[in-house]
């Protein structure tokens, strides 16, 4: 007997057809359905106070959406199966599903045990018992989130890198629109665009925050014992949230000062030296700057990334022997130093070459002249003596007056660095 193979098919809408075809979202998700309402299983709800029947809809709330949350985030993940299924058949092989998804599955599993463990208790407990819903029960499921959520830190650092992705591979892979497509006609998707579903993680710490600040709420005139541990609880997602943020700017930052780095040439003087000087001053990567170092001489307790807090397109004059030509440039501050960048004739058309050295925030002062867009940077070394004096010009003498006004804020935070050591 031979083994007949099965036939590849003809198009990318007929792969993507089979697979709906052949997985059953609704079996995928594997739905478990509530009540309708918390009244529903509690018995005697008849007499409770309004402030009781309050603080049973907060807490049902909590639950409802969460298992809601788990069904999107399978949703997601159903389709992330869908694209390497339609892979397999030799169809977008240059898509990248981990890029285009990230770590979604990892967000499954920490979802589903969050429910499973934690939230689905609340509910069975109450439903077993004929009781209402306990506040301290809930509470209880929101400890260790930390631990619990950790993918989401991932996922969360990682929207700009995927938002740059989506984007580029819609306009280069044509068939991935007919992808994109098929999940938005989707019954599951309900005509919302994946690059807008992909976001809704992100957004689930913060829900979490206020669903448990509304809950402490209403818990204040019915449950008082249940206030602290809902409160400990807030603090601790509001906690995991601002770490979450706090890395996803990070990582951010970086992609920013990663570009930066891309479009600037290295800066070595090579006039009047000999040719074999040239050769080696051009080979060496001893001037290439390199902007995610950590910045230097500070203690390894303290925070010593850099970060890009204010850049701008401003006029300089460039040095020639037939006077000093007016040229556009790029000026850029990061938190201990500022740097300015110009076109080189010599360059790349997307590269840029450093002006002059890096100028340390610290060594530098403004100068604002009469023509209230123009100002003076003036580089001074370390026995106070003026390295270099550079005219700037900004667009507009706002510009100017937001220039000086950024550069004392930088000189003001690194001075609190310094004298912290």
């Amino acid at each position: 007997l031979k083994l007949v193979k099965p036939s590849r098919p003809k198009s990318l809408e007929d792969a993507l057809h089979e697979f709906g075809a052949a997985h059953d979202i609704n079996s995928y998700l594997n739905n478990e359905n509530l009540p309708s309402s918390w009244k529903d299983f509690v018995v005697s709800f008849e007499s409770f106070t309004v402030a009781q029947c309050k603080l049973q809809e907060a807490i049902w709330e909590a639950i409802v959406r969460e298992l809601s949350y788990l069904r999107f985030v399978k949703t997601l993940c159903y389709f992330f199966k869908a694209l390497e299924a339609v892979q397999e058949a030799q169809y977008l092989p240059g898509v990248d599903g981990d890029l285009l998804f990230g770590n979604i599955r990892e967000i499954r599993k920490s979802v589903n045990s969050f429910w499973r463990d934690c939230l689905r208790q609340v509910y069975t407990t109450a439903k077993t018992k004929g009781s209402l819903l306990c506040p301290l029960i809930l509470a209880e499921a929101f400890s260790d989130m930390a631990t619990r959520l950790k993918p989401y830190v991932k996922f969360c650092s990682q929207q700009a890198d995927r938002q740059a992705y989506f984007a580029a591979t819609k306009k280069e892979n044509h068939k991935f629109s007919i992808f994109l497509q098929w999940c938005q006609d989707h019954q599951a998707c309900n005509r919302q665009h994946l690059s807008d579903l992909l976001i809704r993680p992100l957004q689930q710490l913060t829900r979490y925050e206020l669903l448990l600040a509304k809950i402490h709420e209403k818990a204040a005139y019915v449950a008082p014992e249940a206030l602290h541990l809902i409160s400990e609880k807030h603090f601790e997602v509001k906690k995991f949230t601002y770490h979450v943020d706090n890395a996803k700017f990070l990582h951010e930052e970086k992609l920013k000062l990663q570009a930066i780095m891309n479009s600037i040439e290295g800066y070595v003087r090579l006039d009047g030296l000999p040719p074999d000087a040239q050769e080696f001053l051009g080979s060496q990567a001893i001037n290439r700057l390199d902007l995610l170092a950590d910045i230097p001489d500070l203690p390894m307790t303290m925070f010593r990334k850099r970060m890009l807090r204010f850049e701008g397109t401003v006029t300089t004059c460039s040095s020639s022997k037939h006077g000093s030509p007016k040229v556009s440039a790029r000026m850029y501050l990061f938190t201990d130093f500022l740097l300015l960048t110009g076109r080189h004739r010599s360059s790349p058309k997307e590269k840029q070459r450093i002006i002059k050295p890096p100028m340390p925030i610290d060594k530098i002062d403004i100068h604002i002249l009469k023509n209230e867009d123009s100002f003076l940077l003036i580089h001074r070394e370390d026995f106070g003596f003026i390295v270099n004096v550079t005219w700037i010009n900004a667009v507009t003498p706002r510009q100017a007056n937001e220039w000086k006004a950024e550069l004392q804020k930088a000189r003001v935070s690194s001075a609190e660095r310094f004298s912290a050591k």
